[in-house]
């Protein structure tokens, strides 16, 4: 158990991190809604049916597709960038 330690402690600062980031530069800087900004953030860690699921259960109707939509187009940009970086990793 105290060897997990540090890794939860490690992705729980990468989760708060990424969390106030999108606050901070969607809602304060870009002054989109907040609500779109929570749904998003959920998209880029959860993927969209744990974004969808989010913006149904809290009666967001306008963001379920918001939230299927980014997070199946993170899946298609993360699939690409590790796609290459195991190319890369390969050549090494």
């Amino acid at each position: 158990v105290v060897s997990g330690l540090p890794m939860a402690l490690f992705i729980t600062i990468q989760l708060a991190t990424q969390l106030v980031f999108s606050l901070l530069v969607g809602h304060v800087v870009l002054k989109l809604p907040l609500w779109a900004c929570i749904i998003s953030a959920n998209s880029n860690v959860g993927g969209p049916a744990t974004a969808a699921a989010m913006a149904a259960a809290r009666r967001w109707d306008r963001a379920v597709n918001p939230a299927i939509l980014t997070g199946t187009i993170g899946y298609s940009i993360a699939t690409l960038i590790g796609v290459q970086v195991g190319r890369f990793l390969a050549l090494a």
